[in-house]
C-alpha cells in the first residue's frame, strides 16, 4: 500500500471519503504558519463532513486554487453524481490523529518537512524523534556551538523519547555539563561519547543513574577508570555492547565487573587498552558474539580465555604485540571446536600467523565468511591450501601485501573456496578452474594424462586410516618442537634418538620450514643478525648480478612460483643470491647455489631462506660447505673421491665394471652434492633427503647414493659405457621411492670410514699454500 493510499484509509475512518491527497513542496520551507500547511498538503472530503474545525474562506479560495487539473477533472466527473467536496487544512485535526499520519510517512524527507510546517507540528515530530546525534565536522574543532546560542539543554527538553544520543567529538563537553544534559534522557538506549576527553568516572556515574536502560555505549579514548566501569555495569545490567578502545586506564579489573555484572553482553572492544592483559576474560557469557583487541598487549591464552564462551562470531587481533604475542597452545581452542561460530576474522600484520596458525583456524571455523590476513607474511603454501581444502564458505578473504602468497597457493584458495568474490585489489579473485594446470601437491605442473605411463595415470586416494596416522604424527610434532620452536632445544637433549627417528620418518610438510632452521641453526643467526638481509638486498651490489639473473629461469622451472618472468618467485630467488653473493665475496655465486636456494623459498620467507644458507655454506651445525662452491669446487673433489672408494668398498663388483668402461663418480655424482639431490631428483624424495641431511650432515648423501647404485647393482654391471651412463642420470622410478630407497640408505654405515678417507684426501691434495681449499668458521655478520 503506498503511503497515499495509507491516508487516505486514514481520511475515511474519520468521517470523510478521501478523493486526493497531494504533498506540494513549498518555496518557503522555514516559514512556521498554518497558511502554508495548507500550500503542504490538502485533504479532499465527502461533504458532509465531520470535521473539528472549519476552513477560513481566504484559506479555503487559496487552497481550491492549488487544486490540480485532475482533481478538477475528479470533482466534475463526481459532481454530475450530486456529489460536494471541500478541502479541509489537516491543521486542524486532533493531535493524536496528527501523531498518526505523522508515524505513517516513511520518508524522512516527509517527515521534516512535517516539522517544518508550524509550531503544533514540529512538538509531534520531537516526541517521536528517537535518535539526535550532535557533533563536530571535524576531531580538530571545538563544538563551540554546544556553549552559544544553542541551548542544548532547551533541545534535549523537546526530545523526550529519545533513546539515542550521541555526543561523540564534542571535545568540551564536560562531566557536569552531560549530568545537566541526562536528566532529560531516562529512555535511552544508546550512548556514544567517543573522544570526550573531558568525560570522566563522575560523568560515568551520573549516565549510571540517570540511564538505567542502556544497552549500548561508546567511550573510546574517555579518561574513565575501572571504578567508574564497575559502577555503570552495575546499574546498567543490560549492556549488550560496549566500546572502550583507547581507554588507557582500563585493566582486567573493570573487565572483569562487566563480565560479572552484564550477562547479555554480545560486544566488546578494548583495542588500545594497554593495561589489559586478559586475565579477567575467562567465564564471558556465550552471548559474547563480537571482541575486538587492536594493538593490545596480551599472549596467546587471554585470545583462549575469551573463546572459551563459545559464542563469538567476530574477532579482531590485529597489529598485536609482536614481542608478548605468539601462537600458543591456548589458540589450539580453535581447532578444537571453540570458535566453530566465527564468521569474520582479523589478523592484519599477525607475526604469530604461520602454516601451523592457519591450520588450525581453518579447520577449527567452518563457517568462516571473511578474513583479513594483510600483512601476514609467514603463511606459506601449506597455509593457503588448507584455508582452500577447510574454508568452504569464505567469501571475502583480505591478502594486502602477504609477501609469501605465490601461484600455488593462489590456485589452492581459487579450487577450493569457490564463494570467494572479487572486491578489489585485496581480495583474492576466483579464477576459472579449465585454465589452471594440473599440478601436484608441491606446486610442479604435472605432464598431460597421455604422456604419463599407465602406472601413472590412475590418481591415489588417502585412506581415513593414513589421514588418521597424519593427524597423530603432526600432533607429536608439535607437542616435540613447541610453541615457535620453544621447546626444540630441550627436547633434542632429552631424547635425541627420538628426534632422529622421527626425522627419518620425514617432517610433517606443513612444520618443514621452521624445523628446517632450528636443526640448521639459522634461526639463531637471524635473530643474532637483526637487519644485516636487509642492508644486503637494498644497499650493496654484487658483481655476480648478472650470472644470476641469467640463470633465475633455469631454477625448478617446471614449478608455478618460478615460472612467471619477473615474479614474485625469480624476484625472491634473486634477492637471496645476490644477498649472499655480497655477504662471502669468496663464494660469490654458483650456479648449482639456485636450487639448494630455490628448495628453502619454498618453505620460508627470503630472509630465512638466506640465514639458513649461511648456516649450511657457513658450518653453523656441520661442517661447512662453502667448498662446494669454491673456485675449482675442491669440496666435490674430495666428496667424490671418498665416495668412488665407499662404492668400491661395498660393492667392488661394480667397482671394477666402471673401471673397465672408465666410468668415474665426476660423470654422475657432482650434481647429488652440489644441490643435495634437489636438482633432478623427485621432489619428494629430494624433501625426505634434505631433513636428514640438515640433521645428520652430509653423509646421507654418501648414503642414499650407495643405496641407488645398491638397488640397481644387478642392471648395472650388465650395462655398456652410453647406456650405463644414462642408467646413473635416469634411475627406474622403484629406486626413487623413499619408503625403499632411505631405509636401504640407513643401512650403510659411512660416518668412520669418510673420515679416514677425508684424511687420506687432504694427504695427497691439499697444499699448504692454497687458502682458498681450506674450510673456513663461521663468522658473525
Amino acid at each position: 500500500m503506498t503511503q497515499s493510499e495509507e491516508l487516505k484509509q486514514f481520511v475515511e475512518s474519520i468521517g470523510g471519503t478521501a478523493c486526493d491527497i497531494k504533498f506540494t513542496p513549498t518555496s518557503q520551507p522555514s516559514s512556521y504558519c498554518s497558511t502554508i500547511m495548507e500550500e503542504h498538503l490538502l485533504v479532499c472530503v465527502e461533504e458532509p463532513v465531520v470535521t473539528h474545525g472549519s476552513v477560513p474562506k481566504a484559506s479555503s479560495s487559496r487552497a481550491a486554487g492549488l487544486l490540480t487539473d485532475e482533481t478538477k477533472e475528479d470533482q466534475e466527473c463526481e459532481g454530475s453524481k450530486n456529489h460536494r467536496y471541500s478541502c479541509i487544512s489537516l491543521t486542524h485535526l486532533p493531535r493524536d490523529s496528527l501523531h498518526l499520519i505523522f508515524e505513517k510517512l516513511d520518508s524522512k524527507h516527509d517527515q521534516e518537512s512535517f516539522g517544518l510546517t508550524c509550531h503544533s507540528f514540529l512538538d509531534i515530530q520531537n516526541l517521536s524523534r528517537k535518535c539526535l546525534k550532535l557533533g563536530c565536522q571535524s576531531y580538530h574543532s571545538h563544538c563551540s556551538h554546544l556553549h552559544g546560542s544553542l541551548n542544548i539543554e532547551t533541545l534535549l527538553n523537546r526530545f523526550k523519547q529519545l533513546e539515542s544520543l550521541s555526543l561523540s567529538t564534542c571535545l568540551k563537553v564536560s562531566d557536569s555539563r552531560l549530568t545537566a544534559l541526562l536528566i532529560y534522557c531516562s529512555n535511552l538506549r544508546s550512548l556514544y561519547l567517543d573522544q570526550c576527553f573531558h568525560f570522566t568516572n563522575v560523568g560515568l556515574t551520573s549516565v549510571a543513574s540517570c540511564c538505567p536502560l542502556l544497552s549500548i555505549i561508546s567511550l573510546s579514548r574517555c579518561t574513565i577508570r575501572d571504578s567508574g566501569l564497575e559502577i555503570l555495569t552495575k546499574s546498567c545490567k543490560y549492556l549488550k555492547e560496549v566500546n572502550i578502545s583507547g581507554c588507557l586506564r582500563i585493566t582486567d579489573s573493570g573487565i572483569r565487573s562487566l563480565k560479572e555484572n552484564c550477562s547479555q553482553l554480545r560486544a566488546l572492544n578494548i583495542s588500545g587498552c594497554d593495561e589489559i592483559v586478559g586475565e579477567s576474560f575467562e567465564g564471558f557469557s556465550s552471548t559474547l558474539a563480537c571482541f575486538e583487541a587492536e594493538h593490545c598487549k596480551f599472549d596467546s591464552t587471554a585470545v583462549a580465555r575469551i573463546l572459551s564462551g563459545g559464542g563469538l562470531q567476530y574477532l579482531n587481533l590485529s597489529f598485536l604485540d609482536r614481542k608478548l604475542f605468539n601462537w600458543g597452545p591456548g589458540l589450539e581452542l580453535i581447532g578444537l571446536g571453540f570458535a566453530a561460530n566465527l564468521k569474520i576474522l582479523i589478523m592484519q600484520m599477525g607475526d604469530f600467523v604461520d602454516d601451523n596458525a592457519i591450520m588450525e583456524i581453518s579447520k577449527g571455523c567452518p563457517l568462516l565468511q571473511e578474513w583479513n590476513l594483510s600483512r601476514c607474511n609467514k603463511v606459506g603454501i601449506a597455509g593457503w591450501e588448507s584455508i582452500g581444502l577447510y574454508c568452504k564458505n569464505l567469501e571475502t578473504l583480505y591478502v594486502y601485501e602477504c609477501e609469501n602468497l605465490c601461484d600455488i597457493g593462489l590456485l589452492a584458495l581459487g579450487c577450493g573456496c569457490e564463494r570467494l568474490k572479487e572486491n578489489g585489489d585485496e581480495v583474492v579473485v576466483v579464477m576459472e578452474k579449465k585454465e589452471l594446470p594440473r599440478l601436484d601437491r608441491f606446486g610442479f605442473v604435472k605432464p598431460e594424462q597421455h604422456d604419463l605411463p599407465d602406472h601413472h595415470r590412475l590418481t591415489k586416494t588417502k585412506s581415513a586410516f593414513e589421514y588418521q596416522r597424519e593427524e597423530r604424527k603432526l600432533r607429536k610434532w608439535r607437542k616435540m618442537i613447541g610453541v615457535g620452536g620453544s621447546d626444540w632445544k630441550h627436547y633434542v637433549r632429552r631424547k635425541p634418538h627420538v628426534v632422529k627417528r622421527r626425522i627419518r620418518k620425514g617432517i610433517p610438510d606443513c612444520l618443514r620450514g621452521l624445523v628446517w632452521q632450528l636443526i640448521s641453526g639459522s634461526r639463531d643467526l637471524l635473530l643474532m643478525n637483526p637487519g644485516v638481509y636487509e642492508q644486503l638486498v637494498i644497499y650493496e651490489t654484487s658483481a655476480s648480478e648478472l650470472d644470476i639473473i641469467r640463470d633465475i629461469s633455469r631454477t625448478f622451472p617446471s614449478h608455478v612460483f618460478y615460472q612467471q618472468r619477473h615474479g614474485p618467485g625469480q624476484r625472491s630467488l634473486y634477492n637471496v643470491l645476490k644477498a649472499y653473493s655480497v655477504y662471502d665475496r669468496d663464494v660469490g655465486y654458483v650456479q648449482g647455489m639456485g636450487f639448494v636456494t630455490g628448495l628453502l623459498l619454498l618453505y620460508m620467507s627470503e630472509e630465512d631462506a638466506f640465514w639458513l644458507l649461511v648456516a649450511l655454506l657457513k658450518g653453523a651445525v656441520h661442517a661447512p660447505m662453502e667448498g662446494l662452491y669454491l673456485e675449482g669446487l675442491p669440496l666435490v673433489q674430495q666428496y667424490l673421491f671418498q665416495f668412488d672408494l665407499l662404492m668400491r668398498d661395498y660393492m667392488p663388483k661394480l667397482g671394477e665394471h666402471f673401471t673397465q668402461e672408465m666410468i668415474n663418480p665426476s660423470m654422475y655424482g657432482s650434481q647429488w652434492f652440489i644441490t643435495v639431490f634437489s636438482y633432478s631428483f623427485p621432489f619428494h624424495l629430494a624433501l625426505r633427503i634434505w631433513d636428514v641431511f640438515l640433521y645428520e650432515g652430509v653423509k646421507i648423501v654418501f648414503k642414499v647414493g650407495l643405496a641407488l647404485l645398491k638397488y640397481c647393482h644387478d642392471d648395472l654391471v650388465k650395462l655398456p659405457f652410453e647406456k650405463l651412463i644414462h642408467a646413473l642420470r635416469n634411475f627406474p622410478d622403484d629406486a626413487m621411492n623413499p619408503d625403499k630407497l632411505l631405509p636401504l640408505a640407513y643401512s650403510f654405515k659411512v660416518s668412520k670410514r669418510l673420515e679416514e678417507l677425508r684424511q687420506e684426501y687432504e694427504k695427497k691434495h691439499t697444499k699448504p699454500a692454497d687458502s682458498k681449499a681450506k674450510q673456513k668458521q663461521l663468522h658473525p655478520a
